[in-house]
């Protein structure tokens, strides 16, 4: 009977938010969740306490902003990888060119190189001619 009369008094000290604390117990019940779970709760929710709702709320916002940083970091390290790549492909490119240009060049070279020797054997012939 004393349960019937403190329920009777909080009731009236409550009045329509009883409904809320009938669904917090139903809650409560069907999830499992004991006296002791709630009483942790409540006390995680004390802003004074370090690991208070109010601190982890600070600290959720602090990572949001430290995951936005980062975002924006990788963001502008994938523009100067992009920027990179581009002047490697530029670089190869200068590279193939110059490249093809020596190749160029030594062949002609290579060209004048017989030709010189080439007209040498000739002077030799006519030099060994005019000696004759």
């Amino acid at each position: 009977m004393w349960g019937l009369h403190k329920l009777n008094l909080m009731y009236k000290e409550i009045g329509d938010d009883m409904l809320h604390i009938i669904e917090l117990y139903r809650r409560t019940k069907k999830e499992g969740v004991g006296i002791e779970h709630i009483i942790k709760l409540l006390q995680l929710a004390n802003e004074d306490n370090a690991s208070g709702i109010l601190q982890l709320e600070r600290r959720r916002k602090w990572l949001i902003d430290k995951i936005h940083d980062l975002d924006m970091q990788m963001e502008r390290a994938k523009n100067y990888l992009y920027s990179l790549n581009n002047e490697i492909a530029c670089a190869k490119y200068s590279l193939d060119y110059c490249h093809e240009a020596y190749e160029r060049l030594r062949q002609e070279l290579q060209k004048l190189y017989e030709e010189k020797n080439k007209l040498e054997d000739v002077l030799r012939e006519n030099n060994g001619n005019i000696a004759e």
